[in-house]
C-alpha cells in the first residue's frame, strides 16, 4: 500500500510541475514572447543541437546538460 501511495505522490508532483510549466508558457505567449518556427528555423535548430553534441563528444564531456 505504501508503494502505491508513494507512486501516486510522485505522479502528482510531476503533474503539478507540468501544469506549472504550462502556466509559464501560456503567460509567455500572452505577453508575445514567442518565436515563429519555420522549416528553415527548425532545420537550423537541429543542426545547432547536432553540432553542440558533436563538439561535446569530441571534448569527452558527457556530464554537461
Amino acid at each position: 500500500m505504501k508503494q502505491a501511495l508513494d507512486l501516486w505522490i510522485e505522479r502528482e508532483r510531476r503533474r503539478e510541475e507540468l501544469l506549472a510549466s504550462i502556466d509559464v508558457a501560456e503567460a509567455e505567449v500572452s505577453r508575445g514572447e514567442t518565436i515563429a518556427l519555420t522549416k528553415a528555423g527548425i532545420r537550423d535548430m537541429i543542426d545547432d543541437v547536432k553540432r553542440r553534441g558533436r563538439d561535446r563528444a569530441a571534448s569527452g564531456d558527457r556530464a554537461k546538460r
